[in-house]
């Protein structure tokens, strides 16, 4: 892989990779002879470790993006088509896409050190139903205030401060719902089946 630090450094610190098929933030290298660490911290746990660099349970392929639920609403994170010298998801690899809902957003890398991140990175998602009952009330589970909720990496719910319940695909509103139907956009046809497999 790399044989010294600064090379390790320059490609993967502050990169989401995955340890053991799990999401980890690549923290710093350590020179520890007789070879190089890896300290990480593990997205879901936000414990952190030291391990050899040369460890086969490191994955350093791409880490799968998509939705990512925040405390009150949500956002879409995707690649960024931009060949840099980084291993893993980077900030400098990554747009975020926001509808409008989500006031905070954080570029400084909180959001890769995150658990939401993490549970984004493992599939993790509300049903259908749990995302739409938490939009339409605004609250989740908790009772804490949402603004939006997905249910998969593409599909997610936003509701305006005027109550109008609107379905994302990717970062873009594409429908809303009226009397409880779903109303596609024009030009929008084409995801129906997508949506109805997600929500099946």
């Amino acid at each position: 892989m790399w044989d010294n630090r600064e090379d390790a450094r320059m490609r993967s610190v502050e990169s989401v990779v995955r340890y053991d098929n799990l999401p980890v933030y690549i923290r710093d290298i350590v020179d520890d002879p007789p070879g190089l660490k890896v300290q990480f911290t593990y997205l879901l746990k936000q414990k952190t470790e030291l391990k050899d660099i040369k460890d086969e349970l490191f994955d350093w392929s791409p880490v799968p993006t998509g939705n990512v639920n925040t405390e009150h609403g949500m956002l879409y994170l995707c690649r960024r088509p931009v060949r840099k010298w980084k291993q893993g998801l980077h900030r400098d690899n990554m747009r975020v896409v926001d509808t409008g809902q989500v006031k905070k957003m954080i570029m400084n890398g909180h959001l890769l050190r995150s658990r939401e991140f993490g549970r984004t990175v493992m599939r993790d998602y509300p049903s259908y139903e749990e995302a739409f009952q938490h939009v339409s009330d605004g609250k989740d589970a908790r009772g804490r205030v949402i603004d939006g909720r997905a249910f998969s990496p593409n599909f997610g719910l936003e509701r305006t401060d005027l109550g109008l319940l609107w379905l994302c695909y990717r970062g873009e509103r594409v429908g809303w719902y009226e009397k409880g139907r779903l109303r596609l956009g024009e030009g929008r046809e084409y995801l129906i089946q997508s949506y109805e497999e997600v929500v099946a």
